[in-house]
């Protein structure tokens, strides 16, 4: 299991998410209707490819990216964070 996706008991995972979406109003919005969930937190959020506020060192255990944002697109960073062996595929 990834290690931002903990298991409090058998019936509930909770699941860590990064959203990156160069409009700050996106942003909110996503981050408001995910955490209406409680197995779903916004550990940290990035406003282009390159940046990231909040959060936590582990990786998130879903990003959501815009791959339509202004300086760096959303493709190169998610190249970047994907793990090796999905890498290797491409």
């Amino acid at each position: 299991m990834h290690p931002t996706v903990r298991s409090r008991c058998e019936s509930r995972v909770e699941v860590s998410i990064l959203i990156a979406d160069d409009q700050a109003p996106a942003r909110a919005g996503f981050k408001m209707i995910l955490e209406t969930s409680p197995e779903l937190h916004v550990i940290a959020e990035a406003h282009d490819g390159a940046s990231r506020r909040g959060g936590q060192a582990d990786r998130p255990g879903i990003v959501l990216m815009d791959i339509r944002m202004s300086g760096i697109d959303g493709l190169e960073p998610t190249r970047r964070i994907r793990p090796p062996a999905i890498r290797r595929g491409y």
